[in-house]
């Protein structure tokens, strides 16, 4: 059975970190030999990592992305790893350089960053991909962007998209006969996560009275503090405190889900969004901006409602709607999402796909 190695660069707070775990902890159930290895030490999971009984290696380096390299390189040489299976964008051009060096490992990099234009670092970044085997997005509209933007990497693109855990993620009973909807989001400060525009929304819901209350779960993106600051600013302005509740990232997430009527996500853009699926696997109506892949998770009507994320009114518009809702209503969507959530975000589904790109791929 191949030796595999599953490289990030942290294990802190983000879906694609989930993700990564439970791809090792599937395949270990396969049978195959596989390690976890990062180059930052971060452990927002090792609750999580633990009940797996999954041990990740934390990789020793100096701080440049040479001594990160070498790092990889060392341990590729020494553990005699087959695969080497990367997410996100600093592990998989580590990825991509030990092909380029000479590595005989089969090379799959995750692609997850779901890019709307093609700048000069963007064009850099996927010339490395041309030595690796294997390109694998997370969504439909990242495998587009690869296609048309790079089409010499056509043939190497193999969609692969998110899994939920049905068994852990649970629907509770749905909370009613509040007389205030309680909204969650969860999501990182960032720009593509859309704040300010949300939070106008918020305010305009504010001035209509409307009777609702979001609570926003993430911590500030790395690189954006700035934009962090600029959040906040905006928030005090506003004087929305009391219809918008900011609170750092959590790994009780199930219970952020069960215990709200509605989950958001505002986003200028996405891939393909694990607290969607998750919040839907809980049994929650999802309230979620029209873009990427969010049409194909989400059933306009049937388990949820979606907007234009840069516009104003149409969020607000969208909101009402479903606090318009009887309580009968919003448990049919939420019912809907459980059911969508069964259909099309199984393990099983998941890993199988990984496992053919490593056995088919040789």
């Amino acid at each position: 059975m191949k030796k595999i190695l599953c490289l990030i660069d942290g294990l802190g707070f983000g879906g694609a970190q989930r993700q990564l775990i439970g791809l090792v902890h599937l395949l270990k159930e396969r049978g195959y030999d596989v390690t976890l290895a990062s180059y930052h030490y971060k452990d927002f999971y090792s609750e999580l990592l633990s009940s797996l009984s999954i041990e990740p290696v934390l990789l020793a380096h100096r701080g440049s992305q040479w001594s990160k390299l070498r790092a990889v390189a060392g341990s590729v040489k020494d553990r005699g790893f087959d695969v080497v299976i990367s997410y996100l964008q600093g592990p998989n051009r580590i990825n991509a350089l030990l092909r380029l060096l000479g590595s005989k490992h089969l090379a799959v990099v995750s692609d997850r960053v779901t890019l709307q234009r093609v700048d000069r670092k963007c064009r850099l970044h996927y010339f490395l991909y041309r030595f690796v085997d294997v390109v694998v997005p997370n969504s439909h509209s990242q495998a587009a962007f690869i296609e048309s933007n790079f089409p010499s990497l056509k043939d190497k693109v193999y969609t692969i998209t998110n899994f939920t855990d049905t068994n852990h993620f649970l629907p509770a009973t749905n909370p009613v006969g509040r007389d205030v909807a309680e909204i969650a989001v969860a999501g990182r400060i960032s720009r593509e996560k859309n704040l300010l525009t949300f939070m106008d929304a918020v305010a305009e819901l504010k001035r209509r009275g409307v009777a609702v209350h979001f609570s926003w779960y993430g911590n500030v993106g790395g690189g954006q503090e700035e934009y962090g600051r600029e959040v906040a600013k905006r928030y005090d302005e506003l004087a929305i405190e009391d219809y918008l509740t900011f609170h750092r990232g959590t790994d009780k997430i199930v219970e952020v889900y069960q215990g709200c009527d509605a989950f958001c996500l505002p986003s200028l853009y996405e891939g393909f969004p694990n607290v969607v699926c998750e919040a839907m696997s809980c049994g929650r109506p999802i309230l979620c901006s029209r873009v990427c892949d969010n049409p194909l998770i989400v059933e306009e009507g049937g388990n949820g409602f979606m907007f234009d994320p840069a516009s104003v009114d149409s969020m607000v518009e969208t909101v009402i709607r479903f606090c318009g809702l009887s309580c009968e209503e919003r448990r049919a969507l939420g019912t809907r999402s459980r059911q969508l959530a069964e259909a099309n975000f199984s393990e099983e589904s998941f890993v199988e796909a990984y496992e053919a790109v490593i056995e088919n791929n040789n």
